[in-house]
C-alpha cells in the first residue's frame, strides 16, 4: 500500500476535527466553555451624619395671641389668621365652601387669648 500527500481539503478537514476536539475536551475539563461568573462584589460605606442642633444660636420662637374669630365670616378669619402668620384649619362647610361667602366661624381651637408659636394651626368650624 502505498501513501500519497495529503490534498489541501483533507488538512484543513483535519484542522476542523482537531480545533472541535479541543474545543468538546475544554468543556469537559472545565464544566462549560463561559467563563465562570464572579459572584457581585458588595461595597460597604459607613458615613456618619450628625444632624443639626434643634435650635441654634440666635433662634427665635414668636408666640402670638390667637384672635377671636367666632361669629366672623370664613373670608376674615383667614385673614386675621395670615396676619398673625397662623395657618388656617378649617372645618365644615363642605367641599366648595371657598365659593360661599356666607360662611361663619363658629367654634375655634385654641381659644381666643392662647398664646400659639407663628407657623402653628388654628382649626376653625364653618356653618
Amino acid at each position: 500500500m502505498r501513501l500519497s500527500a495529503p490534498t489541501w481539503p483533507t488538512v484543513i478537514l483535519g484542522v476542523a476535527c482537531g480545533v472541535l476536539f479541543g474545543a468538546l475536551l475544554a468543556i469537559v475539563v472545565n464544566g462549560s466553555d463561559a467563563p465562570a461568573a464572579s459572584p457581585p462584589r458588595t461595597i460597604t460605606v459607613a458615613k456618619t451624619v450628625t444632624a443639626p442642633p434643634v435650635t441654634t444660636p440666635g433662634t427665635v420662637i414668636v408666640r402670638t395671641l390667637v384672635p377671636d374669630l367666632v361669629g366672623t365670616s370664613l373670608d376674615t378669619a383667614r385673614q386675621r389668621l395670615a396676619a398673625r402668620k397662623f395657618e388656617a384649619d378649617v372645618d365644615g362647610g363642605g367641599v366648595f365652601k371657598e365659593m360661599f361667602s356666607d360662611l361663619h366661624v363658629v367654634k375655634q381651637t385654641p381659644a381666643a387669648g392662647t398664646y400659639l408659636e407663628q407657623g402653628s394651626a388654628v382649626r376653625i368650624t364653618v356653618k
